[in-house]
């Protein structure tokens, strides 16, 4: 067996076997056996400085809003959402949000806000479209100047009224003052600078949600659906404990934390709540309850559901876990909808504060676990301890909160959890860093194997996370909060699992063919291998057929359509393999080789009226799009055309639309050519090419009749968006 790379933690190392956990109906072993795999750090470095929590001084920070996103990516671009001091400001209200990207040469600010102000960290989320969107939560409390009082010495504290609202930036040049996205609330809610909100994005359907805290009663939401339309409604808190005992005022305990999850509208809430009074408890004995004295009393892991957040209510509150038996705190971690419908995810338990167990309950242990969770249709089908450390499973224990653990998701649907274990090894070894595991499909779970980072994780941490409408990828993206050279930092980790060893693949070529290119497809093979034993590299090809060799030359046959996808493969001598796919645009049969093409690009407009297009420049353009034309009905484009000889023309159009309704009008030289261009029907192509190739061609008609020389073309808007490479017209012989 080879020597894997990156070390694992056997089970003899102080990690228990799966422990079940009480009321649970199923238990799944750890596989000691199971197909090990390696964590390979791609990137760790530095994103941007965050301010000191002493600076702000208002109870919130950077990674505060654990349960929402502040990473996403749109195709190869990560974007962070930081959280910045407002210099003489004071608290509460003396934050503000900054947009970041990472691009070619490392990370930039695109710009803050330089207006309102805030309390809190503003999430994230996108769309598969390349829609970016922030939840913002405006203060509407004046200024004051962050002046000590003379008689206190203490700067003043106020905060107040909010406005929560959307930012929509233009991810192609987020550099542009985003849109405001008002929410139409229901009635006149009392929003304040205290949201404890959570925001979520289903990708695939381009659609948002955000759920805001009013009072101690019911937090607020708001959906904004595909058509820009809203619909907002109150989620009523569950029920709390007595009143007189309360971590809140009244009989409801809020649900704060939350992960939220939007897909095809159905929604999970899933949060913690305070509660005082504990199983053993007399809550006569003050002495022995109260955050004062002894810190969280985050308790019980509630979940709310509706299988369509625009037309169904949610269902009553389920407990998913709680620590009411032995005074422990619990945190949410992470969760996934998988496309089956079920809901995994993941938490953390905390023991019982240490002065407490010591002074009033000597005989409860000090455990620490990490739990794992399914859900289907908002109901509990399965919940087991995945790690257990403290003083009765092992002195190695996972350690964070709120927020911990975090869950990869590759294109597989492999899941992956990240951790931090800390404490002693059985051989008194100190052992603390960061580690994944592997659940597989069978609900097996593989050991613990390190994250070879060179700041192992200490604190908070997002992941590009599905909930807020990021694709699934093979690399996990990771934003840290961190220290290095006593300053605290957000620090960019990325993060690719792989067999053990296995040879790393990479492909060079062109991405893309043009019109008059052919439909031949040349590519290279990249392999570099920590051992040196690679011993074959096999393409694998759309048509089912395979070639050997670092170099790949295919005519790509008619049979297999205008986008394509490759693989490479290289395996070594113990057959660990490693594998990176291509994904390719072909020009279609038609115009793949055919003599005398004119090509118009779509960018070098003659003309416009009736609105203003952008110039784009997603995956795989040639050289770049025209998109943004759909806002303003008669919104119209017009291109010259210069024809080299009297002739029959087909035209033909590159382009790109994640719309299902897209439809224009055509006139060459202010004339229908034709009654087929007065309403042309845009057949969707998935997407805007933002992350992947979803270019298509389309013949637009029949063919014109067209004299030599110049010509004008004008196109219009009659219903939704529309992204254009390239027009080519080709002669017919």
């Amino acid at each position: 067996m080879t020597t894997h790379c990156c070390g694992s933690l056997g089970l003899g190392s102080g990690l228990g076997a799966l422990i079940l956990l009480s009321g649970c109906t199923t238990t799944a072993p750890v596989s000691e056996n199971a197909p090990p795999f390696e964590a390979r750090v791609e990137i760790e470095e530095t994103a941007f400085r965050c301010p000191e929590y002493t600076i702000t001084n208002n109870g919130s920070g950077m990674f505060w809003g654990s349960g929402s996103a502040q990473l996403v990516r749109i195709g190869d671009r990560p974007f962070a959402s930081a959280f910045e001091h407002v210099p003489g400001c004071a608290p509460l209200n003396n934050a503000r949000w900054a947009l970041y990207e990472r691009g070619p040469n490392g990370w930039r600010v695109c710009q803050r806000d330089d207006k309102d102000r805030t309390r809190e960290p503003s999430p994230l989320g996108v769309s598969r479209s390349g829609r970016l969107l922030m939840s913002v939560n405006p203060t509407l409390a004046p200024w004051i100047d962050a002046i000590p009082d003379p008689k206190t010495g203490k700067i003043p504290r106020q905060g107040g009224a909010a406005r929560p609202e959307f930012l929509e930036f233009d991810s192609t040049n987020p550099e542009r003052n985003p849109s405001h996205l008002i929410p139409s609330w229901s009635g006149e809610p009392t929003f304040t600078d205290h949201s404890y909100r959570a925001f979520a994005a289903d990708g695939e359907n381009g659609e948002f949600i955000l759920f805001q805290k009013v009072g101690y009663t019911h937090t607020e939401w708001a959906f904004l659906d595909k058509e820009m339309q809203w619909k907002t409604a109150q989620l009523a808190w569950p029920k709390g404990e007595d009143p007189k005992y309360s971590v809140w005022p009244g009989d409801r305990t809020p649900v704060n934390y939350a992960n939220v999850v939007l897909s095809n509208r159905q929604v999970y809430y899933i949060g913690q709540s305070p509660y005082n009074i504990w199983d053993r408890i007399d809550p006569l004995d003050t002495e022995t309850w109260g955050r004062g004295k002894w810190g969280w009393r985050m308790r019980k892991l509630h979940c709310a559901w509706t299988p369509d957040i625009a037309a169904v209510p949610f269902r009553e509150w389920t407990v998913i876990d709680d620590t009411m038996a032995d005074g422990g705190t619990i945190g949410m971690g992470d969760s996934w909808l998988a496309p089956d419908g079920r809901l995994h995810l993941v938490w953390q338990k905390t023991p019982i504060h240490p002065g407490l167990r010591d002074t009033h309950f000597p005989d409860i242990k000090r455990d620490w676990h990490l739990c794992y969770g399914v859900l289907k249709d908002g109901e509990v089908l399965e919940k087991r301890v995945l790690l257990s450390g403290g003083e009765t499973t092992g002195p190695l224990y996972p350690s964070g909160y709120i927020g911990h653990p975090r869950l990869h998701i590759t294109p597989d649907h492999t899941l992956f959890v990240l951790c931090n274990l800390m404490g002693l090894t059985p051989e008194a070894k100190l052992r603390s860093g960061t580690y994944a595991m592997r659940i597989a499909a069978d609900g097996t779970v593989s050991v613990p194997v390190r994250v070879p980072l060179e700041h192992p994780i200490k604190s908070t941490f997002f992941t590009a996370t599905p909930r807020a409408g990021n694709r699934l990828t093979e690399a996990a993206d990771l934003l840290i909060s961190d220290t290095i050279d006593a300053k605290r930092v957000a620090r960019y980790v990325r993060i690719r699992f792989r067999p053990p060893c296995s040879p790393t693949v990479s492909i060079t070529g062109p991405g893309f063919l043009l019109p008059g290119q052919g439909r031949e497809i040349r590519l290279q093979a990249e392999v570099s291998d920590p051992q040196g034993d690679v011993s074959s590299i096999r393409w694998r090809l759309p048509d089912g057929s395979a070639q050997d060799g670092t170099s790949l030359k295919w005519l790509a046959p008619p049979s297999v359509g205008e986008n394509v996808t490759v693989v490479a493969e290289a395996t070594d001598k113990d057959g660990n393999t490693g594998r990176s796919a291509r994904s390719l645009s072909l020009p279609p049969p038609e115009l793949a080789d055919a003599d005398g093409l004119v090509s118009v690009e779509a960018e070098v407009l003659a003309d416009e009226g009736g609105g203003k297009a952008r110039v784009c420049h997603p995956v795989n353009v040639a050289n770049a799009s025209i998109s943004y034309w759909h806002m303003s009905l008669g919104h119209w484009l017009a291109w010259d055309l210069d024809i080299p000889a009297a002739g029959e023309y087909e035209l033909w159009m590159r382009y790109t639309t994640g719309c299902t309704g897209t439809r224009r009008s055509l006139l060459i030289d202010g004339k229908l050519p034709g009654p087929t261009f007065a309403d042309i029907a845009i057949p969707t192509t998935g997407g805007w090419c933002t992350d992947r190739d979803q270019w298509a061609y389309m013949r637009l008609g029949p063919a014109l009749e067209l004299t030599a020389g110049k010509h004008r073309m004008r196109m219009t808007n009659l219903a939704d968006g529309l992204g254009v490479d390239a027009f080519i017209l080709r002669p017919n012989p």
